[in-house]
């Protein structure tokens, strides 16, 4: 729509509540905004027609679940997508400060972590096993890409890599073919 707008003065007003930071529109309008962009976060303080009986909603709201609260009426992304299968585990451990950068380990190899699709997001995430540790050291994410794609974007990292695990549906395709190795030779 942007290059439709073209009469000087036009304007583009966007309200939305972001759901994740690496959304379009946010990353667009509210990391990187165009120029002469004004961005104005809101929320319902903003709102002078807010009911007490909304007041007390948005208060057990923030008593009863602080991450729904921060996205609904803060304006916050989210930290996990609502219905992750390890949402709760993954905010718990982003609060403990499990959650950072580590190094990839040149003498281990990696292993590779896929979740299939084509509209929706093929997600692949790398790791390595060091230790006692599961380290997640990379992760590969796009849409309506052939297989072709994600596999030079997985060749042209330095990594040396161990095994490759299809997602649970695949392995059991897999399996009732004959049991296919999902390891790289």
């Amino acid at each position: 729509m942007i290059p439709t707008i073209r009469k000087p003065g036009s304007e583009i007003w966007i309200s939305f509540n972001p759901e994740l930071e690496t959304d379009d529109t946010y990353q667009r309008f509210v990391v990187s905004p165009p120029p002469n962009a004004v961005v104005v976060k809101t929320s319902f303080r903003d709102n002078p027609a807010l009911s007490e009986e909304l007041r007390i909603e948005i208060e057990h709201l923030k008593a009863t679940d602080p991450d729904e609260y921060e996205y609904v009426y803060e304006g916050m992304c989210r930290q996990a997508v609502t219905g992750a299968v390890y949402r709760n585990e993954l905010l718990a451990a982003d609060k403990e400060g499990r959650i950072c950068r580590v190094p990839y380990d040149a003498s281990k190899p990696v292993d590779t972590f896929w979740d299939l699709g084509y509209f929706d997001h093929v997600a692949i995430w790398l790791a390595q096993s060091i230790g006692f540790e599961f380290r997640f050291i990379d992760f590969l994410q796009g849409s309506q890409q052939g297989l072709q794609y994600y596999l030079r974007e997985l060749q042209s990292r330095p990594y040396v890599y161990g095994t490759d695990c299809p997602p649970w549906d695949e392995v059991r395709r897999l399996c009732r073919q004959g049991g296919a190795s999902a390891t790289r030779s």
